[in-house]
This record gives structure tokens, C-alpha cells and sequence, in this order.
């Protein structure tokens, strides 16, 4: 039988790398088809993968999917906010 709670851990954790991997290829690959994307897109993602991780995470049996994936869609929410905060004070608004 299919557990939806452990699938919608391995979403959230999915969302969280699909954030990380489109963040550092805007480093190392400067597209211009997909622009400033990589850099907001945290800003629509993670709380997304935070409310889906924390529906999986609750319950009887809390999984290691679910709580990864929240810690990582934590961090790359953070991650957006340290590096727009970094951007502005060492190269001015």
C-alpha cells in the first residue's frame, strides 16, 4: 500500500534539490533563457516543500524523507535572504 505521507516527504525533499541544483547552475551557467529564476524561485518553493514535508513529517510515523526535506527547504529559504542581503550591502541597492 502507497503511504501518502512518505511521498509527500520525497516531494519536499525533491523540491528542496531542485531548488539547489537550478541555484548553483545560475552560477556556473549564465542562460539567458532562464534569467533571475533560479534566484526567486526559493521565494515560491520552499514554503511549499515546508508545508508539504511538515504533513508528512506529522503523524504516527515520522519519516527521514519528510524531516530532510524541511531542514533543506529551510536552508535554501535562508539561503535567498543571505544572499539578496549580501548583494545589497556590498553592491548597493
Amino acid at each position: 500500500m502507497i503511504n501518502i505521507r512518505k511521498i509527500l516527504g520525497i516531494v519536499s525533499l525533491w523540491l528542496a534539490v531542485l531548488q539547489f541544483l537550478l541555484f548553483i547552475s545560475f552560477f556556473l551557467y549564465r542562460s539567458s533563457t532562464l534569467q533571475g529564476l533560479p534566484v526567486l524561485l526559493p521565494v515560491f518553493l520552499a514554503p511549499i516543500g515546508i508545508i508539504l514535508g511538515a504533513i508528512g513529517y506529522s503523524g504516527s510515523e515520522a519519516n527521514k524523507q519528510a524531516k530532510n526535506g524541511i531542514i533543506f527547504n529551510v536552508i535554501m529559504f535562508l539561503l535567498l535572504i543571505v544572499y539578496m542581503t549580501l548583494g545589497t550591502l556590498l553592491f548597493g541597492p
